[in-house]
């Protein structure tokens, strides 16, 4: 340990010496070292913390990750990961333990805190579903199971759709339960695991998971729109060119799937989506979930613009991430905070067909009901605040980040994204500019948090919230009090 320590402390001193503004004249290719240990070094302590604000904390450790990224070294799938994260200024919650993360930079007690902390706030809150629907798919879920195929349950299924009198949601619903029945009959080998080889990961995606996404969009008749085939969100091009000016052909990210809202001849991304093999490496797992959480930011961000745009109450942003992993995805949101950084949430993971007719379908058909509410809601208040305010609003996604933020109203100005370096030359990678560090210590947002809730958890570790009630044993949103009648 002490030896890494040593060598770490020499690195700084080479680097040291060079010029941040200056790209050093270095080979694109990475050398053949091993990862640099940084993530050796001691943890920083909570009396540390209380000094420097945890924005400063992750960008300073990423900035130490890119002088020797540009160097050429070669470092591990979770420093590459912490500082693309720690360079945009993003925070991931969901973030495992894993030696080399940016959550290795926190004490055990100071993450704790900082996931109550922002779960409370900003995890979203389950929709409410007529219990009817909910008690048919509890039916055919029984009914699949028992007789061990989808035959019984088509044909509840068929009852109930030709019913006289059928609301027109309700049928839509049904569609959406036959959808999953229909995946689970003529999908069987692309989910058989032993076929794992002979399916690329846009199958996933395309057979799977765009099919369930598009009959959940339209039963309020798509109010949002779906688009697949690594497609270029404007605004990540924009960005990318302000961090790389100097150079030409530039392009922003390229995603697998995004859920969008269209206004005129404009489209707002809501969701974004990237997809991989059910048996990925750890490298394209992880290098999906960074560009995933920088790619949500950037969403958010435009989000962000179109909402403080309106001179009425203030409106939390948020833009949903779904990481496709086989047959699994596994959904976060991406939040803003009034201290410059974003957050990452998870908020609940899905694998079909076993999340929906096993032991916990009827939570997980609720879940795809509530990432439906949630990103119709930002749809329709963007269409809302565009079709009053058009005349105010210079577009989000070309617009200058420092435009249509109100200091009184929300204290932030979001900071730039990293991007990969054109031709993926690693000299010519640039830090982000314009960050600027807050004075003093991130605070406890005491008041903001009391005019959201009760700070003070019952005998149950459940704590009352606008909404239900947040426990904190285990990290979840419930309308009603589990111990109470």
């Amino acid at each position: 340990m002490l030896e890494n320590q040593n060598h770490l402390l020499e690195l700084e001193r080479q680097l040291s010496n060079t010029e941040s503004s200056s790209a050093p004249e270095l080979t694109s290719q990475p050398t053949t070292s091993s990862a640099p240990e940084l993530t050796s070094l001691p943890t920083i302590s909570s009396a540390k913390i209380e000094i420097r604000n945890i924005k400063e904390i992750i960008f300073n450790h990423a900035t130490k990750l890119h002088r020797l990224y540009q160097r050429g070294d070669d470092l591990s799938n979770e420093q590459l990961e912490a500082m693309s994260k720690g360079l945009s200024c993003t925070l991931d919650l969901g973030e495992p333990e894993t030696e080399g993360t940016l959550r290795c930079l926190f004490p055990e007690d100071v993450w704790t805190t900082l996931i109550a902390k922002y779960t409370l706030r900003y995890k979203t809150v389950p929709s409410v579903i007529d219990i009817s629907l909910i008690e048919k798919w509890n039916y055919i879920m029984n009914l699949y199971n028992h007789q061990n195929g989808v035959r019984g349950a088509k044909k509840y299924l068929n009852q109930l759709k030709s019913q006289d009198n059928l609301k027109d949601v309700n049928e839509k619903v049904f569609d959406l339960y036959e959808e999953i029945l229909f995946l689970v009959e003529s999908k069987d080998f692309m989910l058989n695991t032993r076929n794992s080889s002979k399916i690329s990961e846009r199958d996933y995606i395309y057979q799977i998971w765009l099919p369930l996404l598009s009959k959940l969009c339209n039963i309020n008749k798509n109010i949002v729109r779906i688009k697949t085939g690594e497609t270029v969100s404007e605004n990540t091009t924009v960005s990318k060119a302000n961090l790389y000016h100097n150079h030409t052909n530039i392009v922003g990210f390229k995603t697998d799937l995004r859920i969008l809202v269209d206004f005129d001849d404009e489209e707002f991304d809501l969701v974004c989506g990237e997809g991989c093999l059910r048996d990925a490496s750890d490298k394209k797992i992880s290098s999906d979930t960074s560009k995933l959480a920088r790619e949500a930011k950037e969403a958010e961000v435009a989000i962000q613009h179109i909402y403080n745009s309106t001179d009425k109450d203030f409106i939390k942003s948020r833009a949903w991430l779904c990481q496709f992993i086989g047959p699994q995805c596994i959904f976060s949101t991406i939040h803003a905070t009034k201290h410059q950084y974003h957050v990452v949430i998870p908020e609940f993971s899905l694998s079909f067909p076993t999340s929906f007719l096993g032991s916990d379908g009827i939570n997980s058909i609720k879940c795809l009901f509530t990432f439906r509410d949630s990103v119709e809601k930002a749809a329709l208040a963007i269409k809302k605040i565009l079709g009053e305010n058009k005349q105010k609003i210079t577009t989000a996604k070309n617009s200058s980040r420092c435009l249509s933020f109100i200091p009184e109203r929300l204290n932030i100005i979001p900071e730039p994204t990293w991007f990969t370096p054109p031709h993926a030359d690693r000299s010519l990678s640039r830090i982000p500019s314009h960050i600027v560090f807050e004075s003093g210590i991130e605070s406890d947002d005491c008041q903001e948090d009391q005019d959201e809730c009760s700070q003070i958890a019952d005998v149950y570790g459940f704590i009352k919230t606008k909404t239900g009630w947040f426990s904190t044993v285990v990290d979840a949103e419930f309308t009603t009090h589990p111990f109470h009648d």
